[in-house]
């Protein structure tokens, strides 16, 4: 299975954690990126610790999605046989989550909405595709 994740998103104890992390944890800028810092007067540190927490908010989402996946799949399985979860779009943003899954030799997309990804739902929203697949 594969799972895309469309940008990123950082929230405040992202930015709070990388501005307290030790300036070992920071990564290492390219030339392109200290370039930018340099044309928007951000220090090189500065920007690391942008780069730092965009890439905790990354972890994050990653994590999310992981268990979005894990759920859904799981259901699927339960209730049609040899369906596969193949790809899970995960957007960041207003966009609906997308899932692609096979069946019979056919691939099925699914969408639906960013802003419930509680197991509860995750559950009930495999049950109907489920029913789609089965109706189709």
């Amino acid at each position: 299975m594969e799972i895309v994740i469309t940008g990123t998103r950082m929230f405040a104890e992202e930015v709070h954690r990388a501005k307290e992390a030790p300036a070992s944890d920071l990564p290492t800028l390219t030339t392109e990126q200290k370039a930018v810092a340099k044309c928007f007067e951000i220090s090189d540190e500065r920007y690391a610790r942008m780069e730092l927490a965009a890439r905790y908010g990354k972890e994050r989402l990653r994590k999310a999605a992981d268990a979005m996946a894990r759920i859904i799949e799981s259901e699927l399985s339960k209730l049609v046989p040899g369906a596969e979860l193949r790809t899970l779009v995960y957007e960041v943003g207003l966009e609906p989550h997308r899932i692609l899954v096979g069946y019979k030799g056919k691939d099925l997309t699914f969408t639906f909405p960013p802003d419930d990804e509680s197991e509860d739902y995750l559950r009930k929203l495999s049950k109907q595709i489920a029913d789609s697949i089965s109706s189709s």
